[in-house]
């Protein structure tokens, strides 16, 4: 189903903005003690689509392709009739810095007993929506014409090695929230990137009238 497990498990692909937020979010995590590791980050057109969860089995608008979501598990163990009970605490300090918790929504997959929403899946896209726009990632699109897509939003193809990867970066040293005085902290990055992907799904319709490979790549997620 995944064609490379490795980097489902790390944040080196996300986007730079996003990757930092998560890198908060999971020191956050341990910090309370919950025991973090990450299930699924970046995701291929392919994986996503193979998905038990997608019965259409066509390619679906997802975050995790454009390098905006990772999905969570936090291993402490939580109350047997609240299972859900440390995702619901941590998504509220999340939501809180601007991100979006998929606990809102219902999903055909139960990560527990008893809960039908989505707990595990947390994405940085302030600003952006719950799903890509369809201005960004229009209907009727091939995996090959997503992986494009995906190329131009990462800056690179999720199928290449991330330069400077190191491995998961599921243990943090500190969270990149803090500056190096201890009285001041600045804020979770934030995005304001609508107008890259408005001027993206421009270039993918002009790209629908003409031949794919002419598509300009636009990198988005800029540090």
């Amino acid at each position: 189903m995944f064609d490379d497990p490795q980097r489902l498990k790390t944040l080196a692909w996300l986007v730079p903005d996003a990757r930092a937020a998560f890198e908060a979010l999971i020191s956050e995590a341990t910090r309370r003690g919950y025991l973090p590791s990450i299930v699924s980050a970046v995701r291929t057109c392919a994986e996503e689509t193979n998905l038990k969860s997608n019965t259409s089995g066509q390619p679906k608008r997802s975050w995790h392709v454009l390098g905006r979501a990772v999905d969570i598990e936090l291993h402490k163990g939580a109350p047997a009739d609240d299972p859900a009970k440390f995702y619901r605490e941590l998504a509220d300090w999340w939501t809180q810095q601007g991100g979006t918790w998929g606990g809102h929504w219902e999903t055909s997959f139960q990560p527990f007993p008893g809960v039908t929403t989505d707990v595990m899946h947390f994405q940085w896209t302030p600003g952006l929506g719950d799903a890509p726009p369809r201005t960004t990632w229009p209907d009727g699109l091939t995996c090959a014409q997503v992986d494009v897509l995906q190329a131009a939003a990462l800056g690179r193809s999720a199928t290449t090695p991330a330069p400077g990867s190191s491995g998961s970066s599921t243990s943090p040293a500190s969270s990149p929230n803090e500056s190096s005085s201890p009285e001041k902290k600045s804020p979770l990055p934030t995005v304001d990137q609508a107008s890259a992907f408005w001027f993206l799904g421009l270039e993918l319709q002009r790209a629908s009238r003409f031949t794919w490979p002419r598509v300009r790549v636009v990198v988005l997620g800029g540090p």
